[in-house]
């Protein structure tokens, strides 16, 4: 699960009795869901039920209010880990297969990247765009 929710991780659950949500406070007091609550503040969790609102709610403050950088802070672009003779066989694969790589120039650009992503929805591979022997290890075989 990933959450940004105030820098920590934050679910909701909702109990259900005979195939049907138990929304209200009330069924978050009863057993086994109060237990749940119970254990998740054991571990360190706050629990909405403890507000007076928001029963559903578990929350872990991991730094506390207003210390969230994550949307601040710009990604660290991927790394290619790929010589320039894989990329050129990549793109040579790519290209065999009727995937327009802009060119076989032995840089992972663009081009190269979009082929990589079209072969990886039409193979049923993770979509990241990045073919490498670290991320993708099987992709080479799959072009082949």
């Amino acid at each position: 699960m990933k959450s940004f929710h105030l820098t920590g991780q934050a679910l909701d659950f909702v109990p259900i009795q005979d195939g049907k949500a138990q929304w209200a406070k009330a069924a978050y007091g009863k057993f086994p869901f109060y237990a749940a609550i119970q254990y998740a503040e054991k571990l360190g969790f706050e629990s909405g039920y403890r507000w007076g609102w928001d029963a559903p709610h578990l929350q872990y403050n991991y730094k506390g209010y207003g210390t969230d950088k994550a949307l601040t802070i710009a990604p660290a672009p991927p790394i290619n880990v790929m010589s320039k003779e894989e990329i050129l066989a990549l793109q040579e694969k790519l290209t065999k297969l009727g995937l327009d790589t802009n060119g076989v120039d032995g840089i992972y650009g663009k081009g190269t990247t979009n082929a990589v992503r079209i072969l990886q929805r039409r193979t049923g591979l993770t979509i990241d765009r990045w073919c490498s022997r670290r991320s993708n290890p099987g992709q080479d075989r799959r072009a082949a």
